[in-house]
């Protein structure tokens, strides 16, 4: 995996103005091909449902009209529920717009279970009765996810 451009942050100066898509791409970009919103500035996806809020909560600086602009648009798009929503465990090239993090697979022979260092040693404890004086039964991965918080898999 690569790492994607960084997020670029709204200007600081916003004016009232018709948004085109293309200038809707400096906030949010459109997966097509999983259907989702990604907030540029924060890496991740965000529910189609809660681009208002999300703008509001965290982009304070983004005038009420633009924020508006960006929700006419979204809910103009075809998105999918996050919730249904799983991420690709294919290794392939990483989706443009999403954080790389840092992550750690399982190395458990026929184990696929991939996730936080704390997640993985809580998943080797109970599905593997690993302990703390064995040797690590992971390694690190390069991993993206759709969500943020809690919800993050």
């Amino acid at each position: 995996m690569y790492p994607l451009h960084k997020p670029v942050h709204p200007p600081n100066v916003i004016t009232c103005f018709p948004l085109s898509h293309s200038r809707m791409h400096q906030y949010v970009i459109y997966n097509s091909q999983y259907q989702i919103i990604i907030c540029r500035q924060h890496g991740y996806a965000i529910q189609s449902r809660n681009v208002i809020r999300h703008f509001r909560e965290h982009h304070k600086i983004i005038s009420w009209e633009i924020r508006q602009r960006i929700a006419e648009y979204v809910h103009g798009l075809i998105t999918c529920q996050l919730e249904r929503l799983e991420t690709p465990d294919d290794g392939g090239e990483p989706i443009h717009g999403l954080t790389i993090i840092k992550g750690c697979q399982c190395v458990y022979e026929g184990c696929t279970e991939k996730g936080a260092l704390t997640s993985i040693k809580r998943h080797c404890q109970g599905a593997h009765k690993w302990t703390e004086g064995d040797n690590a039964m992971w390694t690190n991965q390069a991993m993206q996810t759709f969500r943020q918080g809690p919800h993050r898999k």
